[in-house]
Order: structure tokens, then sequence, then C-alpha cells
């Protein structure tokens, strides 16, 4: 928890000087060879990430209101990737 504090707290430098008009979006910290440690900091964390999972499930629509299907699965689709006719509820 402490890295991403840390990585946090270059971000929030930089766009605190963003927002100033000091520095341009082309100097964000996540675009790499930009500052050393924020990258050092990409990498120690990299390990230990994961991407998000949902719960897919199809859903149909009683009036104007869609309302989930019985029966969710477990996916491993990342939230943002769902087919047209489901929904992805975070769990």
């Amino acid at each position: 928890m402490e890295l991403e504090r840390e990585q946090w707290a270059i971000f929030a430098r930089w766009n605190e000087r963003r927002v100033a008009g000091e520095v341009g979006a082309e100097s964000h910290p996540d675009t790499g060879g930009i500052d050393a440690r924020y990258d050092e900091l990409e990498q120690l964390r990299a390990p230990h990430r994961q991407a998000p999972t949902a719960r897919v499930g199809l859903w149909a629509s009683y009036g104007s209101l869609p309302t989930l299907a019985t029966g969710l699965r477990d996916s491993t689709t990342r939230i943002g990737d769902v087919r047209a006719g489901e929904v992805a509820v975070d769990h």
C-alpha cells in the first residue's frame, strides 16, 4: 500500500502542475522515462496487480427497468469487455 501512496503522490504533484498550466499531458509520469521513481514503482507494483473480474449475467427488460436473470456465473471477463445482452456486476 505504501508504494501505491508514493506513486499517487508523484501523480498528484504532476497533476497540480498540469492544472496550473506549467506542464502538458505529454509529461504524465505514466508515459515512462519522465520520472525515474514513478517508473521504478510501476515495476515494483506490476507483479502484484490483477485484472478486475466481473460476474456476468444475462439481463431481461421488464417494463423500463433491466433486471438480472437468475443464475449469475463467474467469469474472467474484464469489466468493459461484456457483450451486448449481458451486464457486469462488480463483486
